[in-house]
Order: structure tokens, then sequence, then C-alpha cells
């Protein structure tokens, strides 16, 4: 019974899930649910290519997450923003940050692809 409550929230407050064409957790989706009345989420998961992070939490009208991406993966993050200028990571715009291979809008959502390693974005609104 526990487990199930588990993996909902690594699947979706942390949105943690294998990409459909993924062998293994090679390429990664993240796409966490800011629900309303929760103030923080801390998920994750020890895939067969090491472990997978996905934390967020809210502070005012800001948003922080906390993402960690395995060695020799890729991830496609997607973060509540309706604009790029919303969204920063370490403290740089998307398109100065480390380790971010492209970022697109699509709709009220800002789509990240990131290579491994530890990220930090803010969503300002």
């Amino acid at each position: 019974m526990f487990g199930s409550v588990s993996q909902w929230m690594m699947n979706w407050l942390g949105g943690i899930q294998p990409a459909k064409s993924a062998i293994g957790f090679d390429k990664i989706v993240i796409r966490p649910q800011t629900v309303a009345g929760l103030d923080w989420v801390k998920s994750s998961y020890l895939s067969i290519r090491g472990k997978i992070v996905s934390n967020w939490s809210r502070r005012g009208d800001e948003l922080t997450f906390d993402i960690e991406i395995p060695v020799n993966t890729e991830a496609r993050v997607t973060l509540p923003a309706s604009r790029f200028d919303q969204v920063s990571e370490n403290g740089k715009p998307l398109s100065r940050a480390r380790g971010v291979t492209s970022a697109m809008k699509i709709g009220k959502w800002v789509e990240c692809n990131l290579g491994s390693g530890q990220y930090k974005f803010v969503v300002a609104s």
C-alpha cells in the first residue's frame, strides 16, 4: 500500500519519469507538479544509472527547483513559467546556464534539455 503512495509522489509531485524512448533511465523526464497547499516536495529515485533528484520549494511568489541528473544521462525538465525571463539557473539566465543545452516555451511552461549535473532553477512570478 505505501509503495503506491511513494511512487505517486515520485512520479507526480516530483515529476520523475523515464522518457518513452529510455533504456534504463538514460533519458529522463522531470515535470514537477507544484500544487496548491504544498510548500515543498523532496523526491528522488535511485536508477540503474544513478540517483535522480527533483526537489522543489515555494517561498512567496518564487519557486526553487533542485534537480540532479546522473552521469551519462540526459533530461527534459518542464518548469511552470510563462516566459524565459522568469527562469534562472544558478543565478544566470537560461541562455547562459551551464548544462542547459536548449530551452523552449510551451504554453505556460518552459522546457529545458539538460546534460548530467546538479541544477538550481528559480522561477519568479
